[in-house]
């Protein structure tokens, strides 16, 4: 009877050691997370659930600053040292640097001024000129060649890592961090016939974040929370719940550098994207881009057909038709695969350049 008792009280101390220490444990997880310095991730291994505290630390935040971008007009200097403080005023929108030789990806607003009215102001505080604006048409964005070496370019991530509900967040030059949730990429809501048209030459796609935000942050970097950038803020509301997703821009980005200067591609196609809708005919479940227009007329795609694949790639969820040609160059031969009058073929197309 004795042993039994101990046994029973050895029983009842242990549990309640494991229960305080998880008790610990997810009550340290959740105030985190709630303080906007952690994040909780899920994984399903084995039958059981693995639970995973991811944090942003001080280290990452500080890498992401040094690589946020503020532009502003240019001011005339002034014997009075207060008129040359740069107000909230002064700025014109935000970028974040690419590449360590100059390269800033930024807000498009930037585009609608010449070079010599802006300047670049890094977080140090040290302003940079503006050598060259090239304009990304298929992203709206721009990308800006700063007079500068020896910069601190930002981690790239992809949003096709990201788990629905993960933690995103952004970072401005005040070090004001804010967090928001990862919704997903994809299309806006069909509201209207209109809405459901792409275009070879957009991606059309987006980022969706759970908070809106003002759209004086367009042209900041959303992040991971190791500080990888996987989408940058861009809207024209008054406020804003959507980015353009980094493996898109990246896209273009790698067009720059190989030809030293913008070129885009143009098919001139409308198309629907049939791996994202919901037909009342019996096509329902079919994958692929139905052409609804051609711009070009020496094109040998029609009206009514469907592209179901691009040399290897097929178009379904994961990649319309615009992803696919963002891999290729003008000037490049395609083999599309399609379908006409319902019989499969294969056509040949060559890109041209966006003028």
């Amino acid at each position: 009877m004795k042993y039994q008792f101990l046994k029973i009280s050895l029983i009842c101390v242990l549990i309640g050691i494991l229960s305080g220490i998880l008790s610990s444990s997810l009550i340290y997880s959740y105030f985190l997370s709630f303080m906007g310095t952690g994040n909780i991730l899920m994984e399903k291994q084995d039958n059981s659930i693995q639970v995973k505290l991811c944090l942003m630390d001080t280290e990452t935040k500080k890498n992401v600053l040094n690589s946020i971008v503020v532009f502003y007009k240019v001011k005339t200097l002034s014997n009075d040292p207060v008129k040359n403080v740069f107000l909230e005023k002064d700025r014109i929108g935000y970028g974040f640097v690419a590449t360590s030789d100059g390269w800033v990806i930024a807000d498009k607003i930037i585009s609608t001024f010449v070079t010599k009215q802006i300047v670049a102001v890094l977080n140090d505080g040290k302003n940079l000129q503006i050598k060259k604006i090239e304009k990304d048409l298929q992203n709206d964005v721009v990308f800006i060649r700063l007079d500068a070496t020896g910069l601190k370019p930002i981690s790239f991530g992809s949003p096709r890592d990201l788990m629905p509900g993960e933690n995103m967040y952004l970072v401005n030059e005040s070090q004001k961090t804010t967090r928001i949730f990862f919704n997903g990429v994809g299309y806006g809501p069909a509201i209207s016939e209109t809405s459901l048209t792409n275009s070879s030459e957009s991606f059309g796609k987006v980022l969706f974040f759970s908070e809106s935000v003002d759209p004086d942050f367009n042209g900041l970097p959303i992040l991971n929370y190791r500080g990888d950038v996987v989408g940058m803020v861009r809207g024209d509301g008054k406020t804003i719940s959507t980015a353009v997703p980094t493996n898109y821009i990246q896209a273009s980005l790698q067009s720059l550098f190989k030809n030293s200067m913008m070129k885009q591609i143009f098919l001139g196609l409308e198309y629907l994207d049939l791996s994202h809708i919901v037909t009342a005919d019996e096509g329902q479940g079919r994958k692929g881009a139905l052409i609804l227009s051609v711009k070009d007329e020496k094109s040998s795609l029609r009206v009514g057909d469907i592209v179901l694949k691009i040399n290897d790639d097929e178009l379904n969820k994961e990649y319309n038709l615009s992803e696919i040609l963002s891999e290729y160059q003008a000037g490049d031969m395609l083999d599309f695969y399609i379908l006409r009058e319902e019989r499969e073929q294969v056509i040949k197309v060559r890109l041209g350049e966006r003028k």
